[in-house]
């Protein structure tokens, strides 16, 4: 992975990597379909790929998950903190929500406009893109969607995030 350029891996995420492909080998022919297929429900999605290797924990579960929602029936994480956080800022989401609740609320808003359930997954990534960059770190006056921001609203600011927009729009 060194020499590939990707100096953010170590030889302990390598290592990781290895365990993780052999353990699918192993357990499941080598397909990720059939370790879905063997699921019988998506907590145990979710504890069958956890056991594919050490280290491999909830947050890259629900990211590796949330990646195939639409395309695995059991493949449907709640929703990523960043996320959540940023739903509640541009009020799609009640203040009190759980991820779960969030969840299945962004869900209902998509096929309400006729959107696909994959539209779910793209909303999020954006959504955590614009909580991780921007609502966690208080970077308000710099994001594109701050004109949406309930919280800006609240405390008198006005707002504006990067490829986000559309989402702010309904357009996502």
């Amino acid at each position: 992975m060194d020499r590939g350029g990707y100096v953010r891996y170590d030889f302990k995420t390598a290592s990781k990597l290895q365990q993780a492909s052999t353990s699918l080998i192993e357990r499941y022919g080598g397909s990720l379909n059939y370790l879905h297929w063997v699921a019988k429900d998506e907590r145990d999605l979710e504890a069958r790929i956890r056991g594919l290797a050490k280290g491999i924990g909830a947050k890259t579960t629900h990211i590796f998950l949330r990646e195939l929602r639409g395309v695995w029936a059991k493949a449907f994480p709640p929703l990523d903190e960043w996320a959540l956080q940023a739903a509640k800022n541009l009020g799609l989401v009640a203040a009190e929500a759980s991820g779960g609740e969030a969840l299945e609320h962004l869900a209902k808003l998509l096929a309400a406009e006729g959107s696909a359930l994959e539209s779910l997954r793209d909303l999020e990534a954006a959504l955590v893109r614009l909580g991780k960059n921007f609502c966690r770190k208080s970077h308000c006056l710099r994001c594109l969607v701050e004109g949406f921001c309930q919280v800006n609203v609240k405390i008198g600011r006005a707002h504006v995030a990067f490829g986000v927009t559309q989402v702010a729009c309904g357009k996502a």
